[in-house]
């Protein structure tokens, strides 16, 4: 009985302390807004609640084309965090297909241009406010020679980590007794 309440208050809490990026909520990928300049980037919410893909153009326009998916916030957020997970298969490397998030009219760049074709890091925002639009880009700016994507997948947040630790300790002490208590 003891293990089940246990268990149950782990759920709770974890439940309540999770990484605010979840794609649910106001996040939901059917919230979003998908825009392209052209092109024949996409968005990929199939992963979702865990993580999204935006794909970036490769058309062969040779032109900039944008591929930007945003979210219009509703509720405050604060401490937003992301890990993030970009690919090209540009010949001409990564500086022709750069990728970020979009606060508010800027774009912001993840990727480094002169970096690897595969690169990935962890992002935490501090806030975000009511009217805020947020979101992520791929900016195919020769639109040729290979493509681009950027996933965003959740990560809790510490306290989450620090609960089901907590609790898997409490778990195995209670079992340790237990066991004891039968020899």
């Amino acid at each position: 009985m003891l293990r089940k309440s246990l268990l149950c208050v782990m759920a709770i809490a974890v439940s309540a302390c999770a990484g605010p990026i979840s794609f649910s909520g106001q996040f939901d990928p059917s919230l979003a807004t998908v825009q392209t300049s052209g092109g024949n980037g996409w968005f990929d919410a199939s992963g979702a609640p865990i993580s999204v893909t935006l794909w970036g153009s490769d058309s062969g326009q040779a032109t900039q084309i944008i591929t930007l998916v945003t979210w219009n916030i509703t509720t405050p957020e604060s401490n937003l965090w992301f890990r993030w997970l970009y690919e090209t298969w540009d010949t001409d490397g990564p500086s022709y297909d750069p990728a970020g998030y979009y606060l508010n009219g800027s774009y912001v760049q993840l990727t480094n241009d002169s970096g690897p074709n595969s690169q990935h890091g962890l992002v935490i925002i501090p806030s975000l406010s009511p009217g805020d639009v947020f979101g992520f880009y791929v900016d195919a700016t020769d639109d040729c020679c290979g493509g681009a994507q950027i996933s965003i997948s959740a990560i809790p947040e510490p306290a989450t980590w620090t609960l089901l630790a907590l609790g898997s300790v409490t778990l195995l002490a209670r079992r340790k007794l237990t066991s004891r208590a039968r020899s």
